[in-house]
């Protein structure tokens, strides 16, 4: 006890963090009076999120250390690891990129009436892009998946939805959609998280399967799926801890097609359609050994030669395309998914699952189904 002076604590949190952190309690719990062993706690309340992010001005000096210094740490389970720099780069990065995607999307809304802005101009697009990476990496985190490979999917309706029916009882439609969203078959590779999902502040309905997939529907009708990227769901398979992620062909057109047939299906319970879709396919922290990730042409379960394998250009990529309105599902896949294999070097003929006859190739359900 004699060692532990709780307003030194006190004082040294005052000190080090800024802004200052409100209703701070520190105590001491004896264990054992007589011999004066016990533990202290540190008990921080919730604070306002317009105080948030908080940020360690203060630091251990030595002699080789001059200039300003600032840590920003997080909680990780049992643990808070200071976040590294490219992380805070990160952090500030969507964070800036948010504030001008609401920003440009409020006055686009409050022209609209009066001027045509097109929605699909340059400057939008990656607005749009924008906020949905904000929102996606919220639900990475929740998910528990900052750390690991990703896959992420997202469709933002422009003008944006109204989607608040959803909130009014837990037997809406829209909750049941969530619930149990539309399957090519059982068993396969969906957007299912078996979790209810519940309102999240006041903005959402989101499911979450921690540490392996998440579904998020916003307001505005955003709508957000997210996905382990190692041999647990996209790069399903046998892997040697040494090798990269070898990508699943059939894994990445099934949850795919599902995420637009979902879209489709919130759209026809709210009775409106968007004049555009945005669309994002991202895929996050993919290198594995130092390696890229591949991808093979044709089916899951045919040989193929190396030199249909591909390894990607880069770790990470961010993949989008606008649809209109009234899109098809089967064809907004099948577009979605050729933006990956062109960004692996794989042309559209090596993609397998597609129905080309009578027209423009699209995504077949009945395909995967056979599997």
């Amino acid at each position: 006890m004699a060692l532990f002076n709780a307003e030194q604590y006190v004082k040294v949190i005052a000190d080090w963090v800024y802004p200052s952190i409100q209703g701070v309690l520190v105590r001491w719990h004896p264990e054992r009076p007589e011999t004066g062993n016990g533990f202290g706690t540190v008990l921080v309340p919730e604070q306002s999120p317009s105080a948030k992010p908080f940020l360690v001005k203060r630091f251990a000096q030595d002699e080789k250390s001059e200039g300003a210094v600032f840590a920003y740490f997080e909680r990780r389970h049992s643990s808070s690891p200071p976040v590294s720099v490219h992380e805070v780069q990160s952090l500030m990065r969507d964070g800036r990129l948010l504030r001008s995607a609401i920003d440009l999307r409020e006055s686009v809304e409050g022209l609209r009436p009066a001027a045509a802005v097109p929605i699909s101009s340059g400057r939008t697009r990656q607005v749009l892009e924008a906020t949905m990476t904000a929102r996606a990496g919220a639900l990475v985190d929740a998910a528990g998946l900052a750390a690991e490979p990703c896959y992420v999917l997202a469709a933002l309706p422009m003008p944006p939805l109204d989607a608040s029916p959803m909130f009014e009882s837990s037997r809406s439609p829209i909750v049941d959609l969530l619930w149990h969203p539309p399957a090519v078959r059982r068993m396969g590779f969906d957007l299912g998280t078996t979790s209810y999902p519940d309102i999240h502040e006041g903005e959402s309905r989101r499911s979450v399967l921690p540490a392996y997939k998440a579904l998020e529907f916003f307001r505005d009708g955003t709508l957000l799926f997210v996905g382990r990227a190692d041999e647990d769901f996209l790069s399903w398979g046998e892997r040697n801890a040494a090798d990269p992620l070898t990508m699943s062909p059939v894994a990445l057109i099934e949850s795919v097609l599902t995420f637009f047939n979902l879209v489709t299906a919130l759209y026809g319970v709210l009775a409106k359609t968007p004049e555009e879709t945005f669309a994002c396919l991202y895929l996050r922290r993919m290198c594995v050994n130092g390696q890229r990730p591949r991808l093979r042409a044709g089916p899951s379960t045919a040989h193929v030669p190396p030199w249909h394998i591909k390894a990607a250009p880069d770790c990470e990529a961010t993949l989008g395309a606008t649809f209109p309105g009234n899109f098809e599902p089967n064809y907004a896949a099948y577009v979605m998914v050729s933006r990956v294999y062109e960004w692996f070097g794989l042309d559209h003929e090596s993609i397998p699952y597609i129905d080309r006859t009578g027209g423009r190739p699209r995504v077949s359900p009945q395909q995967i189904g056979a599997i």
